[in-house]
């Protein structure tokens, strides 16, 4: 019996370290799908201050956007994109090329990033 457990224990335990399972890919796709998750919701919650440290105005029809800027970009740039991604947003909307007036074109900080908010009417 002692020879037994003397050659059975050393046996398992090199047979233990020889089997293993490994998914490299579907840990990668999850982490990948996890980060995207998490970006998003952060890009929704920062967007949500933004909009919640901007005065109200009065009720119009309007599209309002929030631009979330890039560390590289100016905020004239970060104001600029704002505009174009609401201008894109609103054609979207009427299916056809608009013309829109901006009533209101403002740069807050919210959570340490840059984030433009503006509204535009459409131009009749």
């Amino acid at each position: 019996m002692k020879l037994l457990m003397t050659c059975v224990a050393p046996l398992l335990l090199v047979l233990g370290g020889c089997v293993s399972v490994q998914m490299p890919a579907a840990i990668a796709e999850a982490q990948k799908a996890a980060e995207a998750a998490k970006e998003s919701k952060e890009a929704k919650d920062l967007i949500q201050a933004a909009r919640s440290a901007a005065p109200g105005g009065k009720d119009k029809p309007v599209i309002a956007h929030s631009y979330i800027g890039k560390d590289n970009q100016t905020l004239a740039d970060i104001k600029q994109s704002c505009v174009i991604e609401a201008t894109q947003k609103f054609a979207q909307i009427v299916g056809t090329d608009v013309r829109s007036v901006v009533i209101e074109n403002e740069v807050v900080t919210a959570k340490g990033k840059v984030v433009a908010n503006c509204k535009l009417v459409l131009q009749e």
